[in-house]
């Protein structure tokens, strides 16, 4: 049996008055699963980075979030980026951001804007990401076996 929120005596909230009813178990599964992403990614030292894309809201025609983090565990410990303000100015213009049809996926013009965006987050943390990568020191025993003489 699927797993439902009215199952498991949980109401379905608004979030941040987007008129996008999601369930506090959908909220807490999301969570959950981030925080999960986040400690593997951990153990093995990886950041974690997270693009927050809004919903586009039918009912009052906002931008809303509803990132789930009040549940969230390691909330403090992820490089989080938040789409809104980078897409509002065009969505409040009236420009289309989205496919209508496509179920509100963004149009290759947005995606270009967040990849920027993403990796300038990215490269800001990490500065030394563009670096060379450290040359490798080759052995004796290594660059013979190279030349064929092992």
């Amino acid at each position: 049996l699927p797993l439902e929120a009215s199952n498991l005596g949980l109401s379905t909230v608004e979030v941040a008055s987007s008129g996008s009813a999601v369930t506090e178990y959908q909220a807490r599964l999301t969570a959950r699963l981030l925080d999960e992403l986040y400690w593997e990614c951990h153990k093995h030292h990886i950041p974690l980075v997270v693009l927050n894309i809004p919903n586009a809201s039918t009912k009052n025609g906002t931008l809303q979030s509803n990132f789930p983090f009040a549940y969230m565990r390691y909330r403090h410990q992820i490089i989080y980026v938040d789409a809104t303000p980078f897409i509002r100015p065009y969505y409040d213009a009236h420009i289309q951001v989205q496919w209508e049809s496509w179920h509100g996926h963004w149009r290759p013009w947005v995606h270009h804007i967040m990849g920027r965006v993403l990796a300038d987050t990215i490269l800001s943390r990490f500065p030394d990401l563009l670096s060379a990568p450290p040359t490798p020191k080759v052995t004796s025993e290594a660059s013979n076996k190279a030349a064929g003489a092992g």
